[in-house]
């Protein structure tokens, strides 16, 4: 009976042993893990504790390894010495205050813009955009001002609009030859000959100058208009010339082929851009540093809530099909 019972029980006592030797290697091997990762621990804080040492205290090995690895961070990135390098990456006053008199204000109709003053094949011409001059006065003309450094009016001109002239007709632009405008007395306005054409003997940038040059932006944006007043009495309000500074950020490619009509994409550009600069003149600098025309102020793309200026690139504005 005692037999049969041992025999019943048997199992039972197979399973025990078995799940307590299992758990015997389990153990073991844990400790055997926890062993090897304790070792391999204090490995690794010996190291530290090395590397430490070697850093407070340099063996002549280290130290050169150090030198060593210094001038090579120092080949790989110089140090940049903004003296040098401001030529390139600014424009200052001094690089375009011989240009100002060239910027004129177009006065039409209903609308007013900037131009300004070129010389093509020796014979002198006003540059604006075709937009600026699409409404003109009854006598289908356009009045354009001359400013000096002092804001004072030195110049009367007028603009034929059945004289315009263009490259090609993908481009918003308009080329007219200068004519005094007769309404106002001779002495108070500079002779054709002798206006600054200075704008005529700078290079065009390159037809992809690069991201991040500088842009300086000639012109008559509606937010340098003021209101001119004497002894409380209003006598009209004068547009100010303008200059505003940013860099290139992008391409618009919208207008370049196989979509497009032109060769080349235009220009985004930081500067701020506000009507009444259309028409103006947008210079940059070239990866030489060397000062150059990168085109005319024409549009504004407006996102969710900042707009960007888009720069006529003077490459497409000069392409003839």
């Amino acid at each position: 009976m005692e037999d049969i019972n041992i025999n019943k029980n048997l199992p039972l006592i197979i399973i025990i042993l078995a799940m307590g030797i299992f758990s015997y290697i389990y153990i073991q091997n844990k400790e055997s893990r926890y062993e090897k990762i304790m070792v391999e621990q204090q490995k690794t804080l010996e190291g530290v504790k090395s590397e430490i040492k070697d850093f407070k205290y340099p063996t002549q090995e280290n130290s050169n390894k150090i030198l060593s690895e210094k001038k090579l961070t120092e080949q790989v990135n110089p140090i940049i010495d903004s003296d040098k390098t401001t030529q390139y990456d600014t424009i200052k006053g001094a690089d375009i205050s011989s240009y100002l008199t060239s910027l004129v204000e177009v006065i039409c109709n209903a609308t007013t813009g900037s131009g300004f003053f070129y010389k093509i094949n020796s014979s002198p011409y006003i540059i604006t955009n075709e937009h600026v001059v699409s409404n003109p006065f009854n006598n289908n003309k356009c009045m354009v001002t001359l400013e000096d450094s002092n804001h004072q009016t030195i110049g009367f001109y007028e603009i034929i609009i059945s004289e315009k002239l263009s490259w090609n007709k993908h481009t918003d632009v308009a080329i007219f030859p200068i004519h005094i405008d007769n309404r106002f007395p001779s002495d108070t306005t500079i002779p054709i000959s002798e206006l600054n054409y200075k704008l005529s003997s700078l290079p065009s940038c390159p037809s992809n100058n690069s991201i991040g040059a500088p842009v300086a932006i000639f012109g008559f944006p509606a937010f340098s208009k003021q209101e001119i007043q004497f002894q409380g009495k209003s006598y009209g309000v004068q547009t100010i010339l303008s200059i505003t500074s940013g860099t290139i950020s992008g391409y618009d490619t919208s207008i370049q082929k196989p979509y497009g009509f032109l060769p080349y994409s235009n220009y985004q550009v930081t500067a701020k851009i506000d009507s009444g600069n259309s028409g103006g003149i947008a210079l940059s600098r070239n990866d030489k540093g060397v000062l150059c025309l990168l085109g005319i102020p024409t549009w504004l793309t407006v996102g969710n809530f900042e707009t960007i200026g888009i720069i006529q690139n003077l490459n497409n504005i000069f392409y003839t099909e």
